[in-house]
């Protein structure tokens, strides 16, 4: 047997073989929430599904946060949301992407299909006069029960009370966290530098104990649920904010 052959017998034996090689690494695949107007087969309304592989994860999941929400855009010509009706669209909030097929504006703060719509319609509360540019928050999120990490838009209705549990729930832990941190870290002799988002020492003092940590977003975990009122679309609830 050859030499390269014993080397592979002895790996496959140990195990691992693969483990850790870019193909291999997991990537993030899209989590949705299927709506009563969903034209996927075999799907169940109400519950979350991965609509690559349409495994359903239930009515009702547990996740962190990975990274920062990012506020994102999208503008269908059309009352249908199909690929081709997609005429622009941002990744940021603030600009249209590259690849958007009809922008009507350079900056999304000033694009006749977003938010200076909402002047109108405040007046009129017409719905044809609502921004037909709608924003959403894009999320990278990790199940807790899996640790396999999703993205999740939330859209329409959901958008504003995943606003409002960011700032209220969301906030007020690590508020709570971050006083906790910032008084253990005095008792090290460090000060919180607000301008640099750091602790450090004042000049002339040292201290042998690294500082705590800055609380994380992903330090929490949440509840992501569905429901709908009176028939209407399924609207996402976020809830039972603790410490993992």
């Amino acid at each position: 047997m050859s030499e390269a052959l014993v080397t592979q017998s002895n790996a496959l034996q140990m195990g691992g073989v693969g483990m850790g090689a870019g193909l291999f690494k997991a990537r993030p695949m899209m989590v949705e929430l299927v709506q009563k107007t969903s034209r996927q087969d075999h799907v169940k309304h109400g519950e979350f599904r991965v609509i690559s592989t349409n495994e359903h994860l239930g009515s009702k999941i547990r996740v962190v946060l990975l990274a920062v929400p990012q506020p994102q855009r999208e503008w269908f010509d059309g009352a249908e949301f199909k690929k081709e009706n997609k005429q622009c669209f941002s990744i940021d909030g603030i600009e249209p992407h590259p690849y958007a097929a009809n922008p009507p504006a350079m900056f999304c703060r000033n694009c006749p299909k977003g938010d200076i719509n909402w002047v109108t319609w405040r007046k009129t509360k017409d719905p044809k006069d609502l921004p037909p540019c709608s924003s959403y928050w894009h999320l990278l999120i990790a199940d807790r029960t899996t640790q396999t990490p999703y993205y999740l838009n939330v859209k329409g209705k959901s958008a504003l009370p995943f606003k409002q549990a960011m700032e209220q729930q969301m906030s007020g832990i690590l508020q709570k966290l971050f006083a906790n941190v910032k008084l253990e870290n005095k008792k090290l002799g460090y000060t919180y530098n607000q301008l640099e988002n750091r602790f450090i020492l004042p000049d002339g003092v040292k201290s042998v104990t690294a500082p705590l940590p800055m609380p994380n977003i992903f330090d929490i975990s949440f509840d992501i649920s569905a429901s709908s009122k009176d028939g209407g679309p399924y609207v996402m609830k976020f809830s039972d904010f603790k410490l993992m």
